[in-house]
């Protein structure tokens, strides 16, 4: 497959300039006619010319939203009619996020040299994902790069949508643990000291309850310190450990098998490799091809590994419901659906079909489990809260007892 750049008349006034993947001349020329425009100048882009420059040493990841925000945007005018140049044009100088207009910048830099704009984006892989990146690539060769912009807007706001919501879920349990974490934490160390005191003053037989809550306490106190260090030391490094893939593995695969929280994972990982699955064959590009892309969407290395295996299977001949099943990491309704869609001919819409499932799916099980959730952890709470005071209590009692 060649590369040739062109200048071509769209409408009778507007000139654009862009490059497209074909055979030989003759089908490029037929290509720009089927995308309505009448060529004007039309070369083969050289070896020399494809050469990629090095992306800049400043680049850095951007945040989600505004990746999102710059999707939408860039489809919004390329579909009104803009050329790509133009629209980064007007995206480098005006958007909000710095860093990223800079990126923009350097982009419509590497478009306005002939490059693909697939290409130019592929050089910030911390910023664009390989599916991204082969979705524009598909839309690029069809001259449907709008259509391709806005399915990738719809994507990420379908993905951060399902995120937000667990996020959203588990705001207020967190709270009550902090804070009950807090409480029981400023009892221990600052209130059953004062009253151990008091306690020793007395110089009578404490029950077994305010003996243990009192050596609870005392412990607290003298290996305070170097708890909260640990905890610290614990919280920074984790990240850490994290990038180390053999470690992640193990957690991952851990992950999966924790009840309740395993199953959320692995829901909303299919949901997510489904959805691009659907957008991605349903835009054209073949299924291995497909798979192979979609890949970089899971985050959970032990699905990951298993999504390879069955990958590598398609590509010796094995049938993807087949290869799905043999993992025994798929549920048995995504094999099911699979070869439905394989029978049919429909696999983009089967797909679909599965991510809507999953997604509704976990949505409706997060709501659940947070409802169940906040009781449960109030209800603990007040158990381990008034043990406390019981136990501060029971010598007073006692004590009272004995005076009348």
């Amino acid at each position: 497959m060649k590369k040739f750049k062109y200048r071509a008349k769209k409408g009778p006034e507007e000139i654009v300039e862009g490059v497209l993947l074909a055979q030989s001349q003759d089908e490029a020329i037929d290509r720009m006619s089927t995308m309505g425009l009448l060529p004007i100048d039309l070369s083969e882009e050289t070896a020399l010319e494809r050469t990629p420059q090095a992306p800049p040493r400043w680049s850095q990841k951007s945040s989600y939203r505004d990746l999102t925000a710059f999707y939408r945007q860039l489809g919004s005018l390329v579909k009104s009619g803009v050329s790509l140049l133009r629209a980064l044009a007007l995206m480098g100088s005006q958007f909000p996020n710095v860093h990223l207009r800079t990126v923009i910048m350097h982009i419509h830099d590497q478009v306005r040299e002939g490059r693909d704009f697939s290409e130019s984006l592929a050089a910030f892989p911390q910023n664009f994902s390989g599916f991204e990146i082969a979705m524009i690539h598909a839309g690029e060769s069809v001259g449907r790069l709008d259509h391709s912009l806005m399915r990738i807007v719809g994507y990420r706001e379908q993905s951060e949508a399902i995120q937000g919501k667990i996020k959203s879920a588990l705001i207020y349990p967190s709270f009550l643990i902090v804070v009950a974490s807090i409480s029981i934490a400023f009892m221990l160390t600052f209130v059953i000291p004062r009253f151990s005191t008091f306690f020793e003053s007395l110089g009578q037989q404490l029950p077994l309850a305010t003996r243990i809550l009192i050596g609870i306490s005392h412990w607290c106190v003298q290996n305070g310190l170097y708890l909260a260090a640990a905890v610290t030391v614990v919280f920074f490094l984790t990240p850490f450990v994290m990038k180390i893939q053999s470690n992640k593995m193990i957690f991952d695969r851990l992950l999966l098998q924790v009840p309740q929280v395993g199953a959320w994972v692995l829901k909303t990982e299919i949901s997510q490799l489904c959805r691009a699955l659907e957008i991605l064959t349903g835009s054209g590009m073949q299924l291995l091809h497909a798979m192979k892309v979609s890949s970089s969407v899971i985050r959970n290395l032990k699905l990951k590994n298993s999504f390879d295996e069955c990958h590598q299977a398609v590509l010796d001949g094995t049938r993807l419901s087949e290869a799905l099943a043999h993992t025994g990491t798929f549920p048995t309704l995504v094999t099911q659906f699979v070869q439905a869609g394989e029978e049919s001919g429909k696999m983009d819409e089967v797909l679909g079909q599965i991510a809507l499932w999953y997604e509704q799916d976990v949505e409706a099980n997060v709501k659940l489990a947070t409802s169940l959730l906040e009781p449960v952890i109030i209800l603990a709470v007040g158990l381990i809260l008034g043990g406390i005071v019981i136990a501060i209590l029971l010598p007073v009692f006692s004590l009272s007892a004995q005076m009348t």
